[in-house]
């Protein structure tokens, strides 16, 4: 009866986990994601000026490759998101993508400035051409003004010119980033362009490497969540790090766990921020999904038989993943995953609450949990 009391009507009318267990067909959502990310080119002169931003680690990490997105398996736990609590209610207990996965799997910062900036609507495109040195073309989409379309970016930022000064490096760097927060790690549900929201954290290298990107992106994470888990058209998609949410599921969860290959070896040379993170596991990861209903139908079912015994509750502790030398920053900011705080990525403030999840930390559960109000005027 304790979990009745949860389940606010705002969230409940429209949410896919009420629909389906009515018996509604409701078709996969979209991941927005990293198609075609190597169109973008990483040049090795962009290094020293990520390092300065503190997204080195990441620029890494994707660099290596990014594993397919398994949409039907995404859905299915998308369907289980709850709003009220910013987790999965699952059989075995409720989890959820905390700061300390954000992290381990990304290797961005959680300590330091929340991701807010100045951001006017108006005189968006001439922002844009300060920013990357280049007006965009007139015949960009005016009516959306949202943010830089990614095949632009692609087609203007591609490949650095092998003898561009030092200025133009910095204006294809920038381009490289937004291309990153459009595809990676800010993804909206349109999934076509890159958001000009940003530019006032990215202006100056050694100000970007002050934010706290790992709680920016995590709380753009939990708005995508509790969006998607309320859509139902046969056109609808999931925006926010669906990468960082599906490493996370396999992780944790055997289900869409896909079968992969030994890691790929490297060698722990040179700075330490450089070595993989924990993403570093599912590198070899290359079979493709299926986004059937059949297959959506599937990994509901296995969802909803999971046991306790079934989950990896503590997988960066686990016999597997010792033996890594991972990147000094999955470490960095330990003494703060257990936060109870606000997660803010300027519009989105989304609360963080440990607590729910104390298993994920090898503590012992709480329960019934305090209850919390996640706001639903927030929400709106």
């Amino acid at each position: 009866m304790e979990q009745f009391h949860l389940l606010d009507p705002y969230y409940e009318v429209k949410h896919r986990g009420r629909l389906t267990a009515e018996g509604a067909e409701l078709p996969p959502l979209r991941p927005r994601t990293h198609d075609k990310f190597e169109e973008m080119r990483y040049d090795d002169r962009y290094t020293p000026l990520l390092q300065r931003a503190g997204l080195d680690v990441i620029s890494y990490q994707v660099r290596r490759g990014l594993p397919p997105i398994n949409p039907a398996a995404i859905t299915a736990l998308v369907d289980r998101w709850r709003p009220e609590t910013h987790s999965f209610h699952l059989p075995c207990g409720e989890m959820t993508v905390t700061l300390q996965d954000t992290q381990k799997i990304l290797g961005l910062s959680v300590r330091g400035r929340p991701v807010i900036g100045h951001c006017r609507p108006d005189g968006w495109r001439a922002r844009v051409e300060a920013f990357l040195g280049r007006p965009l073309p007139p015949e960009a989409p005016t009516q959306r003004t949202t943010g830089v379309p990614i095949a632009w970016l692609r087609q203007s930022f591609g490949n650095c010119p092998a003898h561009a000064d030092q200025e133009t490096v910095a204006y294809y760097c920038r381009a490289w980033i937004l291309h990153l927060f459009g595809c990676v790690l800010f993804p909206d549900a349109t999934g076509d362009t890159a958001s000009w929201m940003y530019l006032p954290c990215l202006t100056d290298w050694d100000t970007t490497g002050t934010y706290s990107w790992a709680s920016g992106v995590l709380a753009y994470l939990y708005r995508s969540l509790c969006e998607a888990c309320r859509r139902t058209a046969s056109s609808s998609s999931v925006g926010g790090c669906v990468y960082l949410l599906q490493l996370w599921m396999w992780a944790r969860l055997p289900v869409g766990r896909p079968i992969v290959d030994a890691p790929r070896e490297w060698f722990a040379v040179g700075n330490p921020r450089h070595r993989p993170t924990f993403a570093h596991l599912w590198d070899q990861a290359k079979v493709a999904f299926s986004r059937t209903s059949r297959a959506y139908v599937q990994y509901a079912n296995e969802l909803d038989t999971l046991r306790p015994s079934m989950v990896n509750w503590e997988p960066y502790t686990a016999n597997d993943a010792l033996h890594l030398g991972v990147s000094s920053m999955c470490s960095e900011d330990e003494d703060l995953y257990l936060m109870i705080c606000p997660l803010i990525c300027f519009y989105a403030v989304e609360w963080h609450l440990p607590n729910r999840v104390a298993r994920q930390f090898g503590l012992c559960q709480q329960w019934p949990v305090p209850p919390f109000d996640t706001s639903v005027e927030l929400h709106k």
